[in-house]
Formats: C-alpha cells, sequence, structure tokens
C-alpha cells in the first residue's frame, strides 16, 4: 500500500468541551432518568419527611461529587477513579474496582433503554404497528444501542450537538412546569402528608441516592474538556442547579397532585403538565420524557467509552492497543464497538428491574471505595503542604482528613446496610421500575 494512502490513527481525544457543554453534559446526566421514572417513589415513600430526605442526599452529592472534583486535579485522567482506587487501596482492588466502574456503566445504559423500549411500545400509535412483544422489546432496546454508538462514532461535535440540544430542552421543560405550577404552591398540602415509618423513610432517602447519579461523567470527559478549570465549575453547577430543580418540583408536585395521586404516578412531570395545561402539550411532554431519558442513557455509554479508552490509553486491560486506537472523528471506535457488544448482550435478558438492582448496588460501593481513597491519600498527605495546597478541594480537616467525607462515608454503610437488612433491593427496586 502506498505510504501516502495509510490511514493514521490519531492517539489523543478532541478537546471541544467548553464550561456549557460540561453544565448540560452534567445535567442531562444528572437529571434525565432520574426524575421522570422514581420521583414519585421517592414521594410515596418519603410522605412529608421527602424533603429532609432530598437534603440530605444532596449534601452527600455534593460531597462525594467534590471528591471526584479531588480525584480529577490529582490524577487528570478520565479514569481518575480506577487510579485513585488502585494507588491508595492497592492493585487488587483496583482492578476490581475498574471492571466495577465500567459495568456500573454500561448497566446504567442497559436498564434505562430496556424501559425505554417497553415505554414506547406501549404507545397506542406504535402498538398499531410494532406488537409489544418480548422480540420486539429487545430489537427495540438493540436499535436504541446502535443509534447511540453511531452518534459517538461521529464524534465529539455530534455528540455535544445532542446532548446539548437535549439538555436545553430539558431544562426548558423542567422550568415551564416550575413556573405553570407557583401560582398553585400549597403549604397546607404539603405538610398533610401521610405519617411515614423510619424504613419508609429510609427506603425514599436510598432511591434519592439515585437521583444525583451522574457527576462521573466529567471525570470521564477530563481528555476532551478545552479548560481544566471548567470541571469544578461544570460540577458546582450542574450539582447546584439539579439540586435547586428538584427540591422545587417535589414541592410542587405535592402542591399540585397531592401525596394521593402522586404515589401512583410513573410520570410525575406528565401529569403535571395534564393538571396545568392541555392533552397536546401533555403528550408533548411525553415524548420530551422519552428523549431526555434517551439523553441519559447516551451520556452514560459515552462515558463508559471515554473510561475503556483511558484504560486501554494506560495500558490497564487486554487488548489496550485497541481499545485506544481512535477512528479520523477521534473516537474510540473500538471501545465504542466492545461496549456496544457488551450492553447488547445484557439487554438481550430484556429485564431491567435485574439489571437496575446490580447497577444500584455498584454504584454504592464505588461511591464507597471512593470516599475512601480520598481519605487515604489525605493521611498519606497530612504533613505535605505543598500537596495539600495544591490539590485539597474539601475544606474542614482534622490531620488533612476532610471530617464532611467521612460523614458521608458512614452515610453510605448505613445506606449498604439498610439495603441489605431490609431486602430493599428485591421487593422496592422491584415496584419503582414497575
Amino acid at each position: 500500500m502506498d505510504e501516502n494512502n495509510k490511514t493514521v490513527f490519531k492517539t489523543v481525544l478532541k478537546k471541544d468541551l467548553d464550561l456549557k457543554d460540561l453544565v448540560l453534559l452534567g445535567i442531562g446526566n444528572i437529571v434525565g432518568a432520574g426524575i421522570f421514572i422514581i420521583l414519585s417513589k421517592i414521594i410515596k415513600y418519603g410522605g412529608n419527611k421527602t424533603i429532609y430526605g432530598i437534603i440530605i442526599v444532596s449534601i452527600i452529592s455534593i460531597i462525594m461529587a467534590f471528591c471526584y472534583l479531588e480525584i480529577n486535579q490529582r490524577y487528570k485522567s478520565n479514569i481518575g477513579e480506577f487510579l485513585a482506587i488502585k494507588e491508595n487501596m492497592g492493585s487488587y482492588i483496583g482492578n476490581i474496582s475498574l471492571y466495577i466502574i465500567y459495568l456500573f456503566a454500561i448497566l446504567s445504559v442497559v436498564t434505562i433503554v430496556v424501559s425505554l423500549s417497553k415505554y414506547i411500545l406501549k404507545f397506542d400509535s406504535v402498538y398499531k404497528i410494532i406488537k409489544d412483544t418480548k422480540q420486539n422489546q429487545i430489537l427495540m432496546s438493540i436499535a436504541f444501542l446502535l443509534v447511540m454508538s453511531i452518534i459517538n462514532y461521529l464524534g465529539i461535535d455530534a455528540s455535544k450537538m445532542v446532548t446539548n440540544s437535549i439538555g436545553i430542552i430539558l431544562l426548558i421543560v423542567l422550568v415551564a412546569i416550575i413556573l405553570l405550577c407557583i401560582p398553585q404552591f400549597n403549604i397546607k398540602n404539603i405538610c398533610s402528608g401521610n405519617t411515614i415509618s423510619y424504613n419508609s423513610f429510609v427506603l425514599s432517602t436510598i432511591l434519592a441516592l439515585f437521583l444525583f447519579n451522574g457527576y462521573d461523567i466529567f471525570v470521564k470527559m477530563h481528555d476532551e474538556v478545552k479548560n481544566e478549570g471548567d470541571i469544578k465549575n461544570g460540577i458546582i453547577l450542574s450539582i447546584s442547579i439539579t439540586t435547586i430543580i428538584y427540591i422545587l418540583i417535589i414541592l410542587l408536585a405535592i402542591s399540585v397532585l397531592g401525596y394521593s395521586k402522586i404515589s401512583k404516578s410513573y410520570h410525575i412531570i406528565t401529569n403535571l403538565y395534564e393538571v396545568t395545561t392541555n392533552p397536546f402539550i401533555t403528550f408533548i411532554s411525553y415524548i420530551v420524557g422519552f428523549i431526555i431519558m434517551f439523553n441519559t442513557a447516551f451520556i452514560t455509554f459515552l462515558g463508559s467509552t471515554r473510561f475503556l479508552y483511558g484504560c486501554g490509553k494506560d495500558d490497564n486491560v487486554h487488548f489496550s492497543k485497541k481499545l485506544s486506537e481512535l477512528n479520523n472523528n477521534q473516537t474510540p471506535h473500538y471501545s465504542i464497538l466492545l461496549s456496544l457488544i457488551v450492553c447488547i448482550t445484557f439487554a438481550l435478558f430484556n429485564n431491567e428491574v435485574l439489571i437496575a438492582i446490580f447497577t444500584n448496588f455498584s454504584c454504592i460501593l464505588l461511591l464507597l471505595l471512593i470516599g475512601l481513597s480520598i481519605i487515604i491519600v489525605r493521611w498519606k498527605n497530612k504533613d505535605n503542604i505543598e500537596d495539600q495546597e495544591k490539590n485539597n478541594h474539601i475544606y474542614g480537616n482534622i490531620n488533612n482528613i476532610p471530617i464532611v467525607v467521612v460523614l458521608a462515608i458512614i452515610s453510605l454503610f448505613y445506606i449498604f446496610y439498610k439495603i441489605l437488612i431490609n431486602k430493599f433491593y428485591i421487593k422496592e427496586l422491584y415496584q419503582y421500575n414497575n
């Protein structure tokens, strides 16, 4: 072959994400699926104590987000979580965490995609064309995954265009419903919820934890960010905006719909539009909800391919050279292909409930490992003032140990214990997925 005609594969991802892109990416990944899928169950189990649970979880999430921020500052890599765990907890745990991190992303994608497939096939207009059978659900899931892979393959410009557009739509939909519902704000309705048991409140808090999932995307997209300082601002803005949106929508949903109706609802946002607007707008909001959930799955899929690419680039996995190879669009095509194959394999089971259980367990386990890694690296550098001034993003320290992270770890251990002891992962997780 002529030397001039050889395909030359780039080895560096294109740096094309600015602060606006990161904020929309973060909000799209954090808010996307949770607010449309499990918010009603959080309110059902939390009753008039729901806001307390949301505040507790938002504090834990902000603390863990700053842990991710510090990991990004220290390791400057899109596999920073893995590097932090490996360096501070040993190669054995580190290597296990590598697979947990990757599978957590993959299982999150599949959970949403399988749910979406069943969701769309129940539309009357779709059902007339495509019957709601298990085979068609699987084919629909595969189709969604193929679309995500194609967008991903086309490069960060195409991916950014999709995530930005849907992120803006998400904000418009949520801000619009907030503005429509504000005139109906009723503090009496909020305070009149049923008295709930302590375990019910804990379950609501556990489910709320997954409303804030997604800030790991900032680490995974590290190599494609124009200005590294934007990662810090992106995390802070995304978590802040997300928390405000969640609290406002919960308060307004309870004011407008009441606890009884919410407990039977699957799609609170659509119900709010149904009450405040007309059938056409309600139908549009239903469609938009589907698009936004697709976006969440896509962003997570995007992150999984970048994590796999990073592992290949640093030679931490088999076939590293192939997995770190980029196409002419500067995207890791073999990492995309492998992630597609793994996603399709799990999608063939067509059981989003079972997959969600593993997803939720891996999420809490990862947060614990990351929090412990921060504690260990801080202890190692308790006498290194230069390291502290350069890398510390979490304050309120005793001997360089961030007390808030210790409290977050204790809370996560308690949550993990309550899940196991009450078997929430079987009965209740099944209910919020159905």
